[in-house]
Parts: structure tokens; C-alpha cells; sequence
């Protein structure tokens, strides 16, 4: 055998842990997924699926609808930069459609019941995408300054009140009235449509590599529990918009989530970057892009940091997202799919966990021959 696919050979096995798990957790996406009561979304798959049955999910299970493959649009390692996507600013910022007397209603009392909840913090400014596209080679934005509470009077509060169903006709009822089985137009004043930005890591345990998975806190305003991706949040509106680089209205701040999330930084990572930009079924339709990237540091290492992260957002008072370190002592790392089934049969995966699950598998299998990561 050559030495080169004798190489390749070595690099691919290495994931041989994320195929076999991928390949035992993909059929039961449905019935893994974290549905969990709650007021203000509806995270049941097969609710979703059914809701939006004219979108084509990007697998069995997955409540996302992809916009753009961008590891199509640059599938080499070396390839990835700010070029293949187009970013379009609009100066003015969002103003949002309180929508007709109705819309308002369920509109103010879902954000006012999730703001008494304690599951959402200060207003900022965040990146609005008015419109989203993925043709001819490039990816196209349409970004605009909104505000996360805009999303949280739409996006976050969908479904309330689920728990009183006859006391409000639901947003997501209400947009189904236009949008029958299909998500909302991007451009529709009613719906936030702030970017979410989430990723997965893969390191190193006994020379396979394995997904760097969290748990979720329960105080938070969407996806509370269950097990996650290693980061997400939303993009935070850029200091300098005239910058239109994807950098700048998004990666710079996943990397800042990663940071703050489990004490990462950028020097720390390998190949990171976007690999899909898709568009969430359970928050209507609300853009999201989704990374990827190895790092060479093992499990101690990745365990302290995440540590000194956590004492870092206890001293400044900032929002904890995921589970202290006693979670990753006690159950990050498995040893076998069957496993880590289990414990995702007793938590449940969120269902951008389970999207970030998908794509990171795409992209470990496509990119890593590519990488020049030591044996």
C-alpha cells in the first residue's frame, strides 16, 4: 500500500469512535432528542418535522434545513477564508413588526412571562440576517443591528403558552397561517432572526478523536439541559460593521463563546471554521451557522480550562451556559457509543447538539486527511 493512503488509513481510523457512535445515536435522533416541557418552544422533532413537512431537513431526526454547505465551498483545509461569502449591511437598525393585535398579545405576554422565568438576561445588540442564500460558489448575507430581546418577544417564545394552550394563539400557529408547512421568510418584521452561532471540537483520548460534548444548565431561555455542542450563542452586533467579513459578524464571536464557555482560545484550535449555515425549525426559521475543530490538548488540560472558565464567570457575574466540572469529570468522556447512548438516553441531546453532532461528523471525515495534525 502506499505510504500516502497508508496515511490516510491511519487518520481515518482515528475517527473510528465518531463513526461508530454517529452510526448508533443517527437512527434514534426522533427519540433521543431532549423534549422536556417548556412554555415557550416546542422541541418535540417529529412536532417540527410535521410543522415544516415542505423543508428538507439535512438528516433523519435533524430539525435544520441547510441554507449553504460551506465545506462544499471550500472543502480543502488550506481553502477556508472570508472570500466565499458576500455580507450585505443595511445601516438601519431592525425595527420590529409588532404584527396585528393578536401576534402582539402572545408577543408580550411569552416575553414578559420569559423574562420573570430568569432564563434571560441584559438586552445587547445582536446580527439580524434579513435574507440568506447559497448559490453560484459564495454564500450571501443580508445582516441588520437588532436586539436579543427582539428575539425573545419572537424566536424564543414560539409556543406560549403551552401551558395554558387556549389563552393565546401561539406565534408559531399564527406564521403557519402564511407559511403553511414551510418556514417563515428571513425577511418577515415579526420574527428577530438573530444568527446563532454554535460549534463542535473534537480531541484526542487513546488515539481516537471524540466530540467535546456539555451539559447544559437549566436556567437558560432556550435548550435548558440536556446534552450540547461544545459552544453556541447568538452574534453580537460588531463594533466596527463597515468590516464585512464573516470574522467579523460571526467567528470572532464564537470564539469569544468558546473562550468564556470551557477556556479555550483561538491558538488552542485546529482548522477551525464555518461548515453550514442553516436555518432552526424549532425557533422558526432563526439563522444558524454552524463550526467545527480539532484541538491537540487531552482531556486534563481541557478539564482545568474549563475549570478557570467557570471561576471566571462566577467572579464577573456573567450568564453560566453549561454544567460545572464535576459534568465533565463524571461523564464527557466515554469509552464506547453504547455508553454515551445511554447517558443521552437519560439526559437527551438538545436539538442543535444533535445538528452540531451532524455536521462536526461531515466535516471530521472530509477535512481531516487534509490536516497536518502529529500521529
Amino acid at each position: 500500500m502506499p505510504s500516502s493512503a497508508l496515511s490516510l488509513k491511519i487518520l481515518l481510523s482515528s475517527l473510528k469512535f465518531v463513526t461508530d457512535l454517529y452510526k448508533a445515536l443517527a437512527p434514534q435522533f426522533r427519540n433521543l432528542i431532549q423534549t422536556k416541557s417548556d412554555r415557550f418552544l416546542n422541541y418535540d422533532p417529529g412536532f417540527l418535522l410535521d410543522s415544516y413537512a415542505a423543508e428538507q431537513s439535512v438528516a433523519n431526526g435533524i430539525t435544520y434545513t441547510r441554507i449553504c454547505d460551506l465545506l462544499k465551498l471550500a472543502p480543502a483545509a488550506e481553502s477556508w477564508d472570508d472570500q466565499i461569502v458576500d455580507i450585505t449591511v443595511i445601516a438601519e437598525p431592525f425595527a420590529r413588526s409588532n404584527g396585528s393585535a393578536q401576534w402582539q398579545k402572545a408577543s408580550s405576554a411569552g416575553y414578559t412571562a420569559l423574562l420573570e422565568s430568569g432564563r434571560i438576561g441584559a438586552n445587547e445588540s445582536t446580527v439580524r440576517v434579513s435574507d440568506a442564500s447559497g448559490a453560484g460558489g459564495r454564500a450571501k448575507l443580508t445582516l441588520q443591528r437588532g436586539t436579543y430581546h427582539d428575539q425573545a418577544h419572537s424566536n424564543l417564545v414560539l409556543d406560549f403558552d403551552r401551558d395554558n394552550p387556549n389563552r393565546y394563539v401561539p406565534l408559531r400557529a399564527q406564521l403557519h397561517n402564511k407559511y403553511p408547512e414551510r418556514l417563515p421568510a428571513l425577511s418577515d418584521r415579526r420574527l428577530a432572526n438573530g444568527l446563532g452561532v454554535a460549534s463542535l471540537l473534537f480531541y484526542r483520548s487513546n488515539g481516537q478523536w471524540t466530540p467535546y460534548i456539555v451539559r447544559r444548565v437549566k436556567k437558560l431561555g432556550v435548550f435548558p439541559g440536556g446534552l450540547h455542542c461544545t459552544a453556541s450563542g447568538v452574534a453580537k452586533w460588531p463594533v466596527d460593521p463597515g468590516v464585512k467579513t464573516l470574522a467579523n459578524f460571526a467567528t470572532d464571536h464564537m470564539l469569544s463563546e468558546i473562550e468564556e464557555e470551557v477556556g479555550l482560545t483561538p491558538a488552542d484550535l485546529v482548522d477551525f471554521r464555518p461548515i453550514a449555515l442553516c436555518r432552526e425549525m424549532a425557533r422558526g426559521g432563526k439563522p444558524q451557522l454552524f463550526y467545527a475543530g480539532f484541538t491537540l490538548l487531552d482531556r486534563d488540560v481541557l478539564a482545568d480550562r474549563r475549570k478557570e472558565a467557570t471561576r471566571v464567570i462566577e467572579a464577573t457575574n456573567q450568564w453560566p451556559e453549561i454544567e460545572r466540572d464535576r459534568w465533565f469529570r463524571s461523564a464527557d468522556v466515554v469509552n464506547t457509543p453504547s455508553k454515551l447512548r445511554a447517558r443521552i438516553g437519560r439526559w437527551g441531546l438538545t436539538l442543535e447538539g444533535a445538528a452540531a453532532f451532524h455536521f462536526g461528523r461531515e466535516y471530521a471525515r472530509v477535512q481531516l486527511p487534509h490536516l497536518n495534525i502529529p500521529k
